[in-house]
């Protein structure tokens, strides 16, 4: 046999694909022009996984204040199917500071974790909105997201989010 057998990780331990690299226009506290990134990840039966960044122009509500509503928004628009499972998505927040001098911190990863992922109806600067339960953050180590999205994503080349 001439072919070389290599090692390939169970599908679980590869890292997903990535489906979707776009920017996500949103409404903050009290008023609308927020802008945030959005990639999303998915393969199979795996749940997806839904990277939001802060971005420099962003004058607005960060993610992280918003994140329970975002997370409710895009996740109802692109995987409304999922809220039937118990955590129908692993959101992940990125920030990314290319001025810190410190390298630990120019670049940021969180896990939010939701008290409930059942969407409900709130007002929220006399607007209705549609939000999910209580967030919860964990810090993700780089080698963690490397795993999860892959190393080309680990840098913040906006690669489709610009187009």
């Amino acid at each position: 046999m001439s072919e070389r057998l290599r090692y390939q990780p169970p599908e679980e331990e590869r890292p997903l694909p990535k489906i979707a690299d776009f920017r996500y226009a949103y409404r903050g506290y009290y008023d609308e022009g927020g802008i945030c990134r959005v990639r999303l990840f998915g393969a199979g039966n795996r749940p997806p996984v839904i990277v939001v960044s802060q971005v420099e122009e962003n004058q607005n509500t960060s993610i992280t204040n918003v994140c329970e509503y975002l997370a409710a928004e895009i996740g109802a628009k692109h995987f409304p199917e999922r809220f039937e499972q118990p955590e129908p998505f692993t959101w992940i927040e990125h920030y990314h500071h290319p001025r810190e001098e410190d390298p630990v911190l120019r670049e940021t990863w969180s896990r939010v974790r939701f008290d409930s992922y059942t969407p409900r109806l709130v007002t929220l600067g006399g607007v209705m909105r549609t939000k999910l339960g209580t967030p919860r953050w964990i810090h993700v180590p780089i080698k963690e997201m490397a795993r999860l999205i892959g190393n080309g994503e680990m840098h913040d080349g906006e690669g489709d989010a610009r187009r």
